[in-house]
């Protein structure tokens, strides 16, 4: 199958995967087993799961034989949604899955069902900031994007990728930027820029074309593959500026919900299988083929400032 239906069961194991399977230690309590024929929830944005299928669609491949992830649709939200499902898969779940679409931009309501259980798992990462580890109704995995691995692109229009360098450089007091504070990495990093203004919208299609009407000089993005050829949303079309960018301190998870019935089992099945694609190398390399992480911004200028210490109280 080329996609997945918004409600479906693992029903087969794929050969490419079997070695992997078998490999992997099960030690999964009578309780974990019976309930994994039970029904997971999973929360995806809508705009995620559409490229996935369009992504799936194009590659002509099944989500759990996906081991190349570039081309048209690759990029680091649909790598992580493939992982996701693979990483279920190899955990040992066979049971029953359903999405829950959740509109672009609704990113508090993602937090609001997680704690309160109305969803087991959610497919996309999330900052460790933003999750609160020690948070009692939240189960956090082991981090797919560590500490110090996402380096995010300056994105403008076509006519200001030149002169905005410049101006990052010299003259950062005299730009904006646009973002929102539920991205609580990307909206510090930014106030420690010292811009001249950050403004706030919660939508990312918002955000974009602030940028290309020209009301805000740019945007943060991960980097993606093609660079050269920035990325498309929608009608509307931004770059990255070439030689800057900006590291985003602090890792990624994945999360389950501790008040959801199916939230522990889905946290068990996928922390281990987890371990089984770090152990293959898939989710580095998945990253690496998107241009998410990427050799070409190595000896970019890095834009970070790391935050002051504070002087310790003299005695």
């Amino acid at each position: 199958m080329g996609s997945l239906p918004r409600c479906f069961t693992f029903r087969y194991l794929s050969l490419s995967l079997l070695s992997v399977v078998v490999s992997i230690s099960i030690s999964v309590s009578a309780f974990v087993q019976a309930s994994s024929r039970d029904e997971l929830t999973v929360l995806i944005p809508a705009d995620v799961q559409k490229d996935v299928r369009l992504f799936l669609a194009l590659a002509g491949r099944d989500i759990l034989e996906v081991k190349n992830f570039s081309g048209p649709y690759g990029c680091r939200d649909v790598a992580e949604i493939i992982l996701f499902y693979q990483a279920l898969y190899l955990g040992g779940y066979r049971g029953r899955i359903r999405e829950l679409l959740v509109p672009v931009g609704s990113y508090a309501k993602v937090g609001v069902m997680l704690r309160q259980g109305r969803v087991a798992l959610v497919g996309n990462t999330a900052w460790l900031v933003a999750i609160n580890a020690q948070d009692a109704d939240i189960w956090v995995t082991a981090a797919l994007i560590k500490d110090g691995e996402f380096s995010a692109g300056i994105y403008t229009r076509a006519d200001r990728v030149q002169s905005l360098k410049s101006q990052l450089l010299h003259q950062r007091d005299r730009l904006s930027a646009v973002s929102t504070q539920y991205w609580p990495v990307d909206w510090r990093e930014l106030q420690r820029l010292n811009l001249r203004h950050v403004y706030e919208r919660e939508k990312w299609r918002d955000m974009v074309s602030m940028v290309t009407a020209g009301k805000v000089d740019f945007l943060l993005a991960p980097f993606k593959r093609p660079l050269t050829e920035g990325m498309d949303v929608g009608e509307q079309h931004l770059y990255p500026v070439e030689g800057v960018k900006l590291t985003l301190p602090g890792s990624r998870h994945w999360v389950a919900s501790k008040r959801h019935p199916m939230g522990g089992v889905g946290f068990v099945f996928l922390q281990r299988g987890l371990r089984a694609l770090q152990k293959l190398g898939r989710i580095k390399r998945a990253y690496q083929q998107v241009g998410f992480i990427t050799t070409e911004v190595e000896n970019w200028i890095d834009l970070y400032q790391p935050p002051k210490k504070e002087p310790a109280p003299q005695e």
